[in-house]
């Protein structure tokens, strides 16, 4: 299971988890990918720069599977990637050892990489290295925020969560998924009123930034000079760790479906929410997640009008999610071909996940044509489960 996860995370980050974690509701999966309002769409109130740029257009993935299939019949078996052949055990101690090698540097990247990789061992370690890169970066965003995701869930770790708090949002203030992190803390604490603060600056900011595609760059560039893996192995290495990071967006879900429905706000601020993570998502899953929300508040307000929209917009992109995951062969290319995969995470770094996807397939469509074009990269050599 770990290894079917984490390939997942290389090429779809998140694109079965999501549709297992989405309530599952009848509907029609050949609908329009359309993501146009209904006329009758409830309206909902979102800050000025969400309704400027408007939703993301959900643009159909080129071609079909044949497209981008080959016959193995006759090409040469090729080794899998590293991850897929290593056990979870061989993979942990790999991470660990790798984080020992990282944890004398003075660099505030490895030192983040180095934590990223321990944070399975117990105790202070990991908010002890991200400290030593803080020292050495003060105002780096991917430590504050690790720094505060860390403390607040490691009970086991001795740490000022307040401290470390105002310091991120002083660093990373203008991050909605900060914010998504300060309103859980304060939920733990039982304080709604600071919670629901929290929630509303989520909404107004500019940008929602989990740093899932920053965080694999961090950990690709670390094994690069502490270990003699290829280019492949260390991206999918790096986005395999990354997708394995807990974010506060699973947590919000569980409470927008549970929050007592006395408590009329956070209808209206679940809502809002969504909208917000579908809008500036940069990773499917995130997007994902903001339709979920959008429906689990329409079906807790027990508008019927709503329920029926809500329901409409999530079976869309659910149904999105599922055209994209029949691309086995945009998979294989990217285990096979050095320079699509270093492009995939240049696009995926500077577009969001949704972009980077459209282009491969584009790309992949390209090459398939190409009569010039090694085909044998469009077969997969990941292990059948």
């Amino acid at each position: 299971m770990r290894s079917r996860l984490l390939v997942l995370a290389v090429v779809l980050i998140g694109l079965i988890v999501a549709v297992r974690l989405l309530p599952q509701q009848p509907g029609d999966e050949s609908a329009s990918l359309d993501t146009g309002p209904a006329d009758d769409r409830r309206h909902v109130e979102l800050p000025a720069t969400v309704a400027a740029r408007g939703f993301p257009t959900l643009r159909s993935p080129v071609g079909d599977d044949s497209t981008f299939s080959a016959d193995d019949a006759d090409c040469p078996k090729r080794p899998p990637p590293l991850i897929a052949k290593e056990s979870e055990e061989d993979h942990e101690t790999r991470a660990i050892a790798l984080s020992k090698l990282l944890a004398h540097t003075r660099d505030a990247d490895y030192l983040l990489a180095a934590a990223l990789l321990s944070q399975r061992i117990a105790g202070d370690l990991p908010l002890e290295l991200l400290a030593k890169a803080a020292d050495v970066e003060p105002s780096n965003p991917l430590v504050a925020w690790n720094q505060l995701a860390m403390c607040r869930h490691r009970k086991d770790a001795s740490c000022d969560i307040e401290k470390i708090a105002a310091n991120a949002i002083t660093i990373d203030g203008s991050n909605g998924a900060l914010w998504m992190e300060i309103a859980m803390l304060r939920l733990a604490e039982d304080d709604s009123d600071a919670a629901v603060v929290a929630v509303r600056r989520a909404i107004a900011a500019p940008r929602l930034d989990t740093y899932f595609i920053d965080h694999a760059l961090v950990l690709e560039r670390a094994m690069a000079s502490r270990s003699d893996m290829s280019y492949r192995d260390r991206v999918f290495q790096g986005m395999g760790y990354s997708a394995a990071l807990v974010v506060s967006f699973y947590e919000i879900t569980e409470h927008c479906r549970t929050v007592d429905e006395s408590v009329g706000v956070w209808i209206e601020l679940c809502d809002q929410l969504g909208a917000k993570m579908f809008a500036d998502g940069r990773i499917l899953l995130d997007q994902a997640i903001g339709r979920a929300l959008q429906k689990i508040a329409a079906e807790r307000s027990g508008d019927e009008n709503w329920i029926s929209n809500a329901t409409a917009d999530y079976e869309r992109f659910k149904t999105y999610y599922r055209s994209l995951l029949a691309y086995r062969g945009t998979q294989a290319l990217l285990e096979n071909d050095e320079a699509v995969l270093r492009q995939y995470f240049e696009n995926f770094s500077t577009f969001g996940e949704l972009e980077a996807q459209v282009r491969l397939q584009t790309e992949a469509q390209r090459l398939r044509s190409d009569p010039d074009y090694d085909q044998c990269n469009f077969v997969s050599s990941w292990p059948t489960e």
